[in-house]
């Protein structure tokens, strides 16, 4: 589930700069606080550092929330990194946080009076829609 999306992905980004730099370009949606904490807090890591080394990390983290969280995941010692994998929870990530921009946008319409405004709501879910399509493929 997204769940397991996004600790994995999370696993990965504290073993791989490619993973960290992926999810910085493609900012996929992360629901669960103990995961969204801990990979923007790698994120912040790599900015200042532009790599990313566990060692250093768990330094960086050694008086932060998201250290118990970092042991969870790291007992997973999941296989090498598989970047069809990779964008495959990136993809799930990503198709959700549409879904959620869309019955946002539904609602909107819903709500809204103006025919103008209407029109843009729907491209906007039309856009998203096609994005959520591109995914899947």
């Amino acid at each position: 589930g997204y769940e397991k999306a996004e600790r994995n992905l999370t696993y990965y980004m504290l073993n791989n700069s490619e993973v960290v730099k992926l999810v910085m370009t493609s900012k996929p949606m992360f629901l669960n606080n103990e995961y969204k904490k801990l990979a923007n807090k790698v994120i912040a890591y790599y900015n200042i550092h532009h790599n990313v080394s566990l060692a250093d990390i768990l330094t960086y983290l050694r008086e932060d929330e998201t250290l118990e969280t970092l042991k969870k995941i790291m007992v997973l010692n999941l296989k090498e990194v598989d970047i069809k994998v990779i964008n495959g929870y990136i993809e799930r990530l990503k198709t959700r946080k549409n879904q959620k921009n869309i019955a946002n946008l539904n609602e909107e319409l819903i709500k809204n009076i103006d025919q103008n405004e209407k029109l843009k709501k729907l491209q906007e879910m039309i856009e998203l829609k096609k994005e959520d399509d591109t995914y899947g493929k």
